[in-house]
């Protein structure tokens, strides 16, 4: 028990930066299923390397 008193702020600091984490993760996730690009969030055409990260969307 002394454990969680000594440590309880530290754990709920954690346990909120896991959660934030996960979130962006989940966001992630979600907008890779939509076909969106998870590194930039503009298109591809003014992209130097769009023919290589958007060749699967092209067909």
């Amino acid at each position: 028990m002394t454990f969680i008193t000594d440590y309880g702020g530290t754990i709920f600091v954690g346990l909120i930066l896991l959660s934030i984490i996960a979130l962006i993760l989940r966001k992630f996730a979600r907008d890779k299923r939509a076909g969106k690009s998870v590194v930039c969030g503009c298109g591809c055409s003014n992209c130097p390397h769009g023919a290589a990260c958007c060749a699967d969307k092209k067909n």
